[in-house]
């Protein structure tokens, strides 16, 4: 019962609904809260579209002083995937699909590297794990429009990449115009 009442209270007590603060929050509340948040923010609503994990991530980590318990909010999403499989983003290596998350290394995971960075698909895929790349490796996530623009102009489904055997893909299975 605690924590149905307690989740929506601040660390610095401008929650609600008795603004309790800082310790005196039962630590299950605490992790409860960050839950929650993104729950809400990863989904979609009927009056709101879902974020995508690394956004979510960045509004959680910047807006949060004084809401959250910073340390168990960083231990949450070093086990959450702020990068989930599947992720096309563009790097500084080129263009790259998310094929694993290590938990503890959310914020690098291991991608497979399909095209320069001008979009211009390589002859020979590779992997990197990003935790081995500075910092900001990753420039951004392409969004639903970008990457189906990608698709139409390649023929290519980035998500063939996720295939465990790359040297079976010398000839990259095509999207027809029609299939689009």
């Amino acid at each position: 019962a605690i924590i149905a009442v307690q989740h929506h209270e601040h660390l610095d007590g401008s929650g609600y609904p008795y603004h309790v603060r800082g310790k005196s929050i039962h630590p299950y509340s605490r992790i409860t809260a960050i839950a929650d948040v993104y729950d809400a923010l990863t989904s979609a609503r009927s009056y709101k579209r879902a974020y995508k994990p690394n956004v979510v991530y960045q509004m959680m980590m910047k807006n949060s002083p004084g809401h959250f318990d910073m340390d168990r909010l960083r231990l949450f999403f070093d086990n959450v995937a702020i990068y989930p499989v599947g992720t096309v983003m563009k790097t500084q290596l080129g263009y790259a699909i998310v094929k694993k998350v290590v938990f503890g290394h959310t914020l690098a995971p291991i991608v497979v590297v399909f095209a320069d960075k001008n979009g211009k698909l390589l002859p020979k895929p590779f992997g990197v794990n990003l935790a081995h790349c500075r910092r900001d490796a990753i420039h951004y996530v392409m969004d639903d429009v970008e990457l189906l623009n990608f698709i139409r102009h390649t023929g290519i489904d980035p998500a063939v990449f996720l295939d465990d055997d790359l040297r079976a893909m010398r000839d990259y299975p095509r999207i027809g115009k029609h299939e689009i």
